[in-house]
């Protein structure tokens, strides 16, 4: 799909030396880029603000009675060190 823009001359100077350099092959796969890169930045914008809504408080309380258990599969209870809700450290030997 093609869309048209305007930008500034320095933006596209910036573009034409980034196509020079050999970064990208053409002006049209620069501008490409950084949308990619403005999308992901905006994705990891909104989590970062849904995570701040979250009531740490709570969410303590929760993990502690268990309530995000029934989100693991029976078959990670084996994971579970004995007495211990959630899954154990890796155990490690001494070397001989």
């Amino acid at each position: 799909m093609k869309v048209a823009v305007t930008l500034d001359k320095e933006t596209v100077a910036d573009l034409d030396q980034w196509v020079r350099e050999g970064r990208y092959p053409n002006r049209s796969r620069a501008m490409q880029r950084a949308v990619d890169l403005l999308a992901e930045r905006e994705k990891r914008s909104r989590l970062v603000r849904e995570l701040a809504k979250l009531d740490l408080t709570e969410e303590r309380r929760m993990a502690e009675e268990g309530l995000g258990d029934s989100l693991w599969p029976a078959s990670y209870s084996s994971l579970a060190a004995p007495g211990r809700r959630g899954r154990s450290s890796p155990k490690t030997t001494a070397a001989p």
